[in-house]
């Protein structure tokens, strides 16, 4: 009996080492639709955490203003200008318009402790009922009360409600913060 000779190994018998053009472009498309169904998930989670990080802030400087008053024992005032996008808000000793925020200094009795703009790639909207709190030297209190809002683009608003006796209490009308912040 002859044996038959062995077969030639041909390139379709041996193991294949990497995708075809068909597979890879298969799993591209597949990765394009997983990322474009999150990014409007992503974008709407950063605008989020950006007015919750400019609303604590605003937080901050007021319980900032009301403590610098009683430690300098001398009226801190927190004035506001602009509006909107444009919004800015000075932390300041002297009258409600010895400082400027457009200018960054301050005239007459006036001096300045800090200076916060609305700025970032992302919109955000400042807007308060008072162009100026005066937090009192002696008790801490303020005059008048007042209520800042912040907001986003997409129309979540954190507010910030200052009392007569100087403290600060956050809530939110929108459901999509109320994980984050009490409901107003």
């Amino acid at each position: 009996m002859t044996r038959a000779p062995a077969p030639i190994a041909t390139r379709s018998a041996r193991g294949q080492r990497g995708a075809t053009l068909v597979e890879a472009c298969a799993v591209l498309a597949i990765v394009s639709i997983v990322l474009g169904s999150a990014l409007p998930g992503v974008d709407s989670l950063r605008q989020r955490h950006h007015l919750q990080g400019v609303a604590a802030q605003l937080e901050t400087d007021l319980h900032l203003a009301r403590s610098q008053a009683v430690a300098m024992n001398r009226t801190v005032r927190l004035s506001f200008a602009g509006t909107g996008a444009n919004a800015c808000y000075a932390i300041h000793t002297g009258g409600a318009s010895d400082c400027s925020c457009s200018t960054g200094a301050c005239s007459g009795d006036g001096s300045l402790l800090g200076l916060r703009r609305l700025e970032g790639k992302l919109p955000l909207a400042l807007s308060s009922n008072a162009a100026s709190l005066a937090f009192s030297a002696h008790y801490g209190t303020v005059t008048p009360t007042a209520t800042m809002r912040v907001q986003n683009a997409e129309g979540d608003e954190i507010r910030l409600v200052v009392n007569i006796t100087g403290r600060v209490r956050s809530c939110t009308p929108s459901r999509s913060l109320r994980a984050f912040q009490p409901a107003c």
